[in-house]
Order: C-alpha cells, then sequence, then structure tokens
C-alpha cells in the first residue's frame, strides 16, 4: 500500500509541475500577444493621426486655391473686363 501511495504522490507530483510550466508559458505567451497588438494599436492610431493631419492641410489648400480662383458654391465667378 505505501509503495502505491507512493506512485500516486510522485504522479501528482508530475502532473502538478507540468501543470505549472504549461500554465507559465500561456500566461507569457498571452502577455506577448497583448505587448504585439498594442504595439500595432498605437503605430495604427498614430498613422491615421498623420492622415487626418495631411487631409485637413490638404482641405485648407483646396479652400485657398477656391478663393484663389474666385470659385464660390461650385460656381465660378463672372469676371468683368
Amino acid at each position: 500500500m505505501l509503495f502505491r501511495s507512493q506512485n500516486i504522490d510522485t504522479t501528482f507530483r508530475k502532473f502538478s509541475a507540468s501543470f505549472d510550466t504549461n500554465l507559465s508559458m500561456t500566461i507569457e505567451a498571452t502577455h506577448g500577444t497583448i505587448r504585439s497588438a498594442l504595439a500595432e494599436r498605437k503605430m495604427h492610431e498614430e498613422n491615421v493621426v498623420d492622415k487626418c493631419d495631411k487631409l485637413k492641410k490638404m482641405s485648407l489648400d483646396i479652400q485657398n486655391m477656391i478663393l484663389l480662383f474666385g470659385y464660390r458654391d461650385n460656381c465660378p465667378i463672372e469676371k468683368k473686363g
């Protein structure tokens, strides 16, 4: 009976050690995935902000061109002369 009890204890110790190792690896992999997703999100956010800034500048440039060439309400202003 003592021999059987030792085998059960050994089996549970091995299982526990294996479980702890697998759990640690899973936690580390999850953290790595979270870090990667966060870095990608920040990069995407920076790209969106950059694109918005460029579009705002382009819009302002277009508005200035419209004023420069005398267009209003999608119709050219008739020039006399």
